[in-house]
């Protein structure tokens, strides 16, 4: 349906069916930033969350699916994790401050979102499944220190009245470099989140520029490209039309100009500094960055070619 209607209503349209899929899955945040996939079908955003207005808020990058709706946290810490005995399933539980517990269950393979039980203000804890992988039983801990046990089936069927008889095993550790185990980067809300193709994104957080792979829809690599010694400008993280360099600033020593920086996707190479100016970005060609310093310059992905176009001008 989405893409049937995207027009210059494209953002307004994207932003409703965000705030949709928040409010059904108890998701409410406050949506800092937010990028399209290339194919329409996907959308990006960093969500803080609404109970707290400082910048040491909870805040997380998220991916929705405009085809099911679904969505689902990229950067959220794994409290737990068991896979189901016979391996058709990964559960999960992610903890914030602010949200309370997610359960998350996962098709082994994360191609698909199985359930998404949430929690407010709760811990939850002691995963187990029982030993047909029918039922999934954890142990809700309250903010009145009350203790439940709570029993859910990845089939959404009504749990038997029999569970009693039900013979529960201790679930065994996922691998180590398991997606869900692996290390993520820091958001804070002024982050930028870009994407390359349909299955990679780029992320500039506090701890670096981060490139995340989604090798199915619901599971993420993310690799650090670059350290965060070398950031100091927020939002400025964008990409070239071919999807073959990144830019972004750091502070200068210059009043009121930046460090413009490029960073090859391809070539082994390191960051290349390309000059200093108070505004920059990519020429359509994906050859040079158009500059903006006392003029518009034209300088070279190398930083070793520059021409400067006008005397005067400013960047839309």
């Amino acid at each position: 349906m989405f893409r049937k209607i995207m027009g210059c209503s494209t953002l307004l349209l994207l932003a409703v069916a965000a705030f949709s899929a928040l409010a059904t899955t108890g998701e409410m945040g406050i949506v800092q930033q937010f990028a399209i996939s290339p194919s329409g079908e996907r959308v990006l955003f960093v969500s803080k969350a609404e109970t707290s207005e400082t910048r040491d808020a909870e805040v997380s990058i998220m991916l929705l699916d405009l085809t099911s709706m679904n969505v689902i946290g990229l950067t959220g810490q794994v409290r737990e994790a068991a896979p189901s005995p016979n391996g058709d399933f990964i559960a999960y539980v992610e903890q914030d401050a602010y949200y309370g517990s997610h359960l998350l269950l996962l098709a082994a393979d994360g191609s698909e979102l199985k359930l998404h039980y949430h929690q407010p203000r709760q811990q939850l804890s002691r995963l187990r499944w029982s030993s047909d992988s029918k039922y999934l039983s954890f142990i809700s801990d309250g903010v009145d220190f009350r203790k439940r046990r709570v029993v859910i089936s990845p089939q959404l069927a009504v749990v038997p009245e029999e569970l009693e008889k039900v013979k529960w095993q201790e679930p065994e550790e996922l691998r180590p470099d398991h997606p869900i185990h692996r290390e993520k980067p820091t958001v804070l809300p002024e982050c930028s989140v870009v994407w390359n193709y349909d299955n990679v994104i780029y992320v500039q957080a506090v701890d670096g520029i981060w490139k995340g792979i989604l090798d199915v829809p619901f599971m993420i690599r993310w690799t650090q490209l670059i350290f965060a010694e070398d950031l100091k400008i927020p939002q400025s993280l964008c990409i070239s039309p071919a999807g073959t360099h990144l830019m972004y600033e750091r502070a200068s020593t210059d009043k009121g100009l930046s460090d413009i920086w490029v960073f090859s996707l391809y070539d082994d190479v390191a960051p290349v500094k390309v000059g200093e100016g108070t505004r920059a970005q990519f020429t359509p060609d994906d050859q040079c960055v158009l500059m903006v310093n006392l003029g518009l310059w034209a300088v070279s992905l190398d930083g070793f070619s520059r021409h400067k176009l006008t005397s005067q001008i400013s960047l839309p």
